[in-house]
């Protein structure tokens, strides 16, 4: 009797603790992950911090950071578990613009976290606000707002806090957006340790359907593999031989094009031809002449000046007060660059065209484009070559298509790798050495 009492017992106890306890785990069990909360913007991204830290600190070895110990792993990951937060887990950002950023980041300790900002709000100043009944700690001068839950912390900058709160806060479980899905599906999102996509309108207003970035390490640079992507062909090949010019000391512009366009011209691209008389509106340059004259070669180099004798009229009286125009020479200082542009037949007939629309004059053997110094001009094969300088520009073969530039004492580099029907792949980069400072650019 004792026996089947104390069954009866334990088995009331053991449904007791089950109703307790079951909701609680049926309530964890249909908790949105972060990927379910994960707004659908045009810029998505994710990040490994700590692998990207590893890298980062062998970069900055090169360089003179006087904070570069802050971005240690190490102190990094001290810092994370400090405050709660699990940095071995990806962060995941979203954005719209440029403006217009979010991040999400896994926490494994909310109580840690609490402190956190609560120390944060101590030494800075935030406010509390409310957002759809949700808590927000904003940060006005920043435009920072800071929302949590016991799994997560939500950093957002922008003015669509409302739209991003009730994205973040009120997910479903199992509701990612499709984007993000395939986004994260991919290899190479999975492979690389910073990765960012924008598919925004002003890609599509291109042709492209997005532009995907991830950083590389090299020894030398800090640089980011970048990938364009349309859903039909690009009609555009690299060639494999070509000329440019050799870059000198003082050169501070320079860029190379050496591209195979008779499939392009055949099958003109609207979404590019429009872009690129966006860009060219103020002058009027008559972008569908050119590609019809143009085979695929450019090269531009500038740096350095060079003095040159220009002559000009001045009115003068002489002493009997009559005015008389006195023909005169100066000493002025021309900056120093070069144009080389390949052409087929149809070369003159958009020369022509330049000369009538008033985009170039000639006079003698001398040309202007615009409001350049004079230009002198010399030909290759079908390559016509001007020049500002003394001497004509020394040309190299070479079938790189890059363009390198200088900005804030960093010499930043565009290369275009290849072309593969759809998709283009290339990279940005700048050296890193003591004298370079890439935190500038940002």
């Amino acid at each position: 009797m004792r026996k089947k009492a104390f069954l009866i017992l334990f088995l009331a106890l053991a449904l007791i603790i089950l109703l307790i306890v079951n909701p609680f785990f049926d309530k964890q069990n249909n908790r949105p992950s972060i990927i379910d909360r994960l707004p659908n913007t045009s810029y998505k991204g994710k990040i490994h911090l700590l692998d990207f830290s590893k890298n980062l600190q062998r970069n900055l070895k090169e360089m003179q950071v006087p904070f570069r110990d802050f971005l240690s792993p190490d102190f990094l990951l001290s810092q994370a578990k400090t405050y709660g937060i699990n940095i071995q887990k990806p962060i995941y950002i979203f954005g719209e613009n440029e403006a217009d950023w979010g991040f999400l980041i896994e926490v494994n300790d909310s109580v840690k976290l609490i402190s956190g900002i609560q120390k944060l709000k101590n030494s800075f100043s935030f406010s509390d606000t409310l957002v759809n009944k949700k808590t927000i700690f904003h940060h006005s001068d920043l435009n920072l707002n800071i929302y949590y839950e016991s799994d997560y912390l939500l950093l957002y900058i922008g003015d669509n806090l409302e739209k991003t709160i009730n994205c973040v806060a009120f997910a479903k479980k199992g509701n990612a957006s499709k984007s993000w899905k395939n986004f994260l599906a991919r290899t190479s999102t999975s492979s690389q340790k910073v990765i960012i996509s924008n598919t925004s309108n002003d890609i599509k207003s291109i042709g492209f359907n997005e532009v995907v970035l991830s950083h590389k390490y090299d020894s030398n640079s800090f640089k980011i593999n970048t990938q364009l992507l349309r859903n039909y062909p690009i009609n555009l090949k690299l060639k494999n031989k070509g000329f440019s010019f050799k870059k000198g000391k003082y050169t501070n512009l320079f860029a190379n094009i050496h591209l195979d366009i008779s499939k392009f011209r055949e099958s003109i691209d609207e979404n590019l031809i429009k872009f690129i008389n966006k860009l060219t509106k103020n002058i009027g340059f008559p972008i569908v002449e050119f590609l019809d004259a143009w085979e695929g070669d450019l090269s531009f180099v500038r740096g350095g000046f060079h003095k040159m004798k220009q002559e000009y009229v001045e009115t003068e009286m002489d002493d009997d007060f009559n005015v008389k125009q006195v023909a005169k020479e100066r000493i002025i200082k021309v900056p120093e660059f070069s144009l080389l542009l390949s052409f087929n037949e149809k070369r003159n007939a958009f020369l022509s065209l330049l000369i009538d629309k008033g985009l170039l004059r000639k006079e003698k053997d001398i040309y202007y484009f615009l409001f350049s110094p004079a230009l002198k001009v010399a030909e290759e094969g079908n390559q016509m070559i001007f020049y500002s300088g003394k001497y004509k520009t020394s040309v190299v073969e070479s079938c790189e298509t890059k363009i390198q530039f200088e900005y804030k004492s960093n010499t930043i580099e565009f290369e275009v790798d290849s072309i593969n029907k759809n998709k283009v792949f290339g990279g940005i980069s700048f050296p890193l050495d003591s004298l370079s400072n890439p935190l500038s650019i940002f």
